[in-house]
Protein backbone atom coordinates (compact mmCIF):
# COMPACT_ATOMS: atom_id res chain seq x y z
CA UNK A 1 0.00 0.00 0.00
CA UNK A 2 1.31 3.44 -0.81
CA UNK A 3 0.63 6.51 1.67
CA UNK A 4 0.16 9.26 -0.16
CA UNK A 5 1.69 12.30 2.34
CA UNK A 6 -0.19 15.98 1.35
CA UNK A 7 -0.35 18.84 3.10
CA UNK A 8 -2.51 18.46 5.92
CA UNK A 9 -5.13 21.21 6.95
CA UNK A 10 -3.44 22.09 9.70
CA UNK A 11 0.12 22.93 8.09
CA UNK A 12 -2.61 25.32 5.93
CA UNK A 13 -4.02 26.96 9.22
CA UNK A 14 -0.38 27.84 10.39
CA UNK A 15 0.63 29.29 6.99
CA UNK A 16 -2.29 31.87 6.88
CA UNK A 17 -1.79 32.92 10.25
CA UNK A 18 1.56 33.42 9.79
CA UNK A 19 1.50 35.08 6.70
CA UNK A 20 -1.20 37.95 8.26
CA UNK A 21 1.22 38.03 11.26
CA UNK A 22 3.64 38.97 9.17
CA UNK A 23 1.63 41.29 7.29
CA UNK A 24 0.44 42.85 10.54
CA UNK A 25 4.00 43.25 11.36
CA UNK A 26 5.32 45.13 8.67
CA UNK A 27 2.25 47.53 8.66
CA UNK A 28 3.11 48.23 12.32
CA UNK A 29 6.77 48.76 11.81
CA UNK A 30 5.69 50.87 8.64
CA UNK A 31 3.37 53.11 11.13
CA UNK A 32 5.55 53.33 13.58
CA UNK A 33 8.33 54.65 11.47
CA UNK A 34 6.07 57.07 10.15
CA UNK A 35 5.87 58.77 13.58
CA UNK A 36 9.32 58.70 14.49
CA UNK A 37 11.00 59.99 11.11
CA UNK A 38 8.19 62.15 10.11
CA UNK A 39 5.87 63.15 13.33
CA UNK A 40 8.35 64.19 15.96
CA UNK A 41 7.92 67.77 14.56
CA UNK A 42 4.52 67.27 14.98
CA UNK A 43 4.44 66.09 17.95
CA UNK A 44 6.74 68.71 19.16
CA UNK A 45 4.48 71.53 18.11
CA UNK A 46 1.24 69.94 19.54
CA UNK A 47 3.19 69.93 23.22
CA UNK A 48 4.49 73.48 22.40
CA UNK A 49 0.79 74.77 21.43
CA UNK A 50 -0.77 73.12 24.14
CA UNK A 51 1.86 74.34 26.82
CA UNK A 52 1.40 77.89 25.37
CA UNK A 53 -2.55 77.64 25.70
CA UNK A 54 -2.42 76.11 29.05
CA UNK A 55 -3.77 79.22 30.66
CA UNK A 56 -6.51 79.62 28.65
CA UNK A 57 -7.62 75.73 29.86
CA UNK A 58 -7.21 76.38 33.35
CA UNK A 59 -9.28 79.83 32.96
CA UNK A 60 -12.09 77.62 31.31
CA UNK A 61 -11.61 74.91 33.88
CA UNK A 62 -12.10 77.33 36.31
CA UNK A 63 -15.16 79.08 35.14
CA UNK A 64 -16.83 75.62 34.65
CA UNK A 65 -16.04 74.55 38.55
CA UNK A 66 -17.63 78.00 39.52
CA UNK A 67 -20.68 77.29 36.95
CA UNK A 68 -21.04 73.79 38.81
CA UNK A 69 -20.86 75.72 42.32
CA UNK A 70 -23.00 78.07 41.66
CA UNK A 71 -25.49 75.60 40.29
CA UNK A 72 -24.88 73.33 43.57
CA UNK A 73 -25.10 76.41 45.76
CA UNK A 74 -28.42 77.23 43.91
CA UNK A 75 -30.25 73.97 44.21
CA UNK A 76 -30.82 74.24 47.79
CA UNK A 77 -32.41 77.09 47.08
CA UNK A 78 -34.79 75.83 44.19
CA UNK A 79 -35.53 72.53 46.40
CA UNK A 80 -36.84 75.01 48.73
CA UNK A 81 -39.18 77.26 46.28
CA UNK A 82 -40.56 74.06 44.90
CA UNK A 83 -41.55 72.70 48.54
CA UNK A 84 -43.24 75.77 49.28
CA UNK A 85 -45.06 75.87 46.30
CA UNK A 86 -46.41 72.09 47.36
CA UNK A 87 -47.29 73.58 50.64
CA UNK A 88 -49.45 76.62 48.59
CA UNK A 89 -51.11 73.83 46.76
CA UNK A 90 -51.79 71.74 49.99
CA UNK A 91 -52.93 74.89 52.04
CA UNK A 92 -56.37 75.69 52.12
CA UNK A 93 -58.56 77.46 49.42
CA UNK A 94 -62.17 78.28 49.42
CA UNK A 95 -64.08 78.81 46.88
CA UNK A 96 -67.73 79.96 46.19
CA UNK A 97 -69.91 77.43 43.87
CA UNK A 98 -73.43 78.03 42.25
CA UNK A 99 -73.45 81.49 44.83
CA UNK A 100 -76.52 83.04 44.91
CA UNK A 101 -77.43 86.58 46.64
CA UNK A 102 -80.74 88.09 46.43
CA UNK A 103 -82.44 91.03 48.49
CA UNK A 104 -85.83 89.41 49.17
CA UNK A 105 -88.40 92.24 50.24
CA UNK A 106 -91.92 90.28 50.94
CA UNK A 107 -95.17 92.23 51.58
CA UNK A 108 -96.11 92.83 55.29
CA UNK A 109 -92.65 90.97 56.30
CA UNK A 110 -88.87 91.83 57.05
CA UNK A 111 -86.64 92.36 54.57
CA UNK A 112 -83.43 90.06 54.25
CA UNK A 113 -80.78 89.04 51.85
CA UNK A 114 -80.53 85.29 51.05
CA UNK A 115 -77.45 83.55 50.49
CA UNK A 116 -77.08 80.02 48.63
CA UNK A 117 -74.54 78.03 47.10
CA UNK A 118 -71.84 75.86 48.50
CA UNK A 119 -68.20 77.29 49.97
CA UNK A 120 -65.84 74.39 48.76
CA UNK A 121 -62.04 73.54 49.90
CA UNK A 122 -60.24 72.96 47.21
CA UNK A 123 -56.89 72.66 49.07
CA UNK A 124 -55.72 69.52 50.98
CA UNK A 125 -55.60 70.50 54.43
CA UNK A 126 -58.62 72.05 56.04
CA UNK A 127 -59.82 75.62 57.05
CA UNK A 128 -60.62 76.74 59.98
CA UNK A 129 -62.91 78.97 61.71
CA UNK A 130 -64.20 79.65 58.03
CA UNK A 131 -66.96 82.48 57.84
CA UNK A 132 -68.84 84.72 55.48
CA UNK A 133 -68.18 88.43 55.97
CA UNK A 134 -71.56 89.96 54.76
CA UNK A 135 -71.58 93.88 53.79
CA UNK A 136 -74.43 95.36 52.65
CA UNK A 137 -75.82 99.05 51.39
CA UNK A 138 -78.96 101.06 51.36
CA UNK A 139 -79.01 103.89 48.89
CA UNK A 140 -77.06 106.99 49.55
CA UNK A 141 -74.45 104.51 51.10
CA UNK A 142 -76.02 103.66 54.36
CA UNK A 143 -75.17 100.35 55.74
CA UNK A 144 -77.85 97.99 56.48
CA UNK A 145 -76.12 95.12 56.97
CA UNK A 146 -71.84 94.13 58.42
CA UNK A 147 -72.04 90.38 59.97
CA UNK A 148 -70.64 86.81 59.31
CA UNK A 149 -72.26 83.67 58.44
CA UNK A 150 -69.99 81.13 60.72
CA UNK A 151 -69.23 77.80 59.01
CA UNK A 152 -66.93 76.07 61.35
CA UNK A 153 -64.32 73.88 59.57
CA UNK A 154 -64.03 72.55 56.27
CA UNK A 155 -61.99 69.70 55.70
CA UNK A 156 -59.38 69.55 52.59
CA UNK A 157 -61.32 68.60 49.45
CA UNK A 158 -64.93 69.36 51.12
CA UNK A 159 -67.98 71.40 50.95
CA UNK A 160 -70.21 73.09 53.29
CA UNK A 161 -73.80 74.05 52.12
CA UNK A 162 -74.84 77.74 52.64
CA UNK A 163 -78.43 78.48 52.92
CA UNK A 164 -78.32 82.01 55.10
CA UNK A 165 -80.75 84.85 55.62
CA UNK A 166 -79.86 88.39 56.84
CA UNK A 167 -82.92 89.87 58.31
CA UNK A 168 -82.77 94.09 57.71
CA UNK A 169 -84.75 96.91 57.95
CA UNK A 170 -85.35 99.90 55.88
CA UNK A 171 -85.24 100.58 51.92
CA UNK A 172 -83.97 97.61 49.18
CA UNK A 173 -80.49 96.76 48.99
CA UNK A 174 -78.72 98.89 46.40
CA UNK A 175 -74.90 96.70 46.94
CA UNK A 176 -73.56 94.10 48.85
CA UNK A 177 -70.32 91.87 49.52
CA UNK A 178 -70.54 87.93 50.75
CA UNK A 179 -66.52 87.75 50.87
CA UNK A 180 -65.06 84.21 52.70
CA UNK A 181 -62.34 84.07 55.35
CA UNK A 182 -61.01 81.41 57.15
CA UNK A 183 -57.58 80.74 59.13
CA UNK A 184 -55.03 77.37 58.47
Amino acid sequence: MSEKKGVGKTTVFFAIVSVMLGVLLIGAIANYSAHIVGGEDDYVTQLETWYANRGNHIAALEAQLQEHQTYYDNRGNHINQLEQQIQQLRAPNLIKLNWQVGDNRPWLQTPYLRITGYVVNIGTNPAYNVRIHVVAYQSGGVEAINTYINLGSISGEWWKTVNADVFYTGSALVSWTATLEWTT
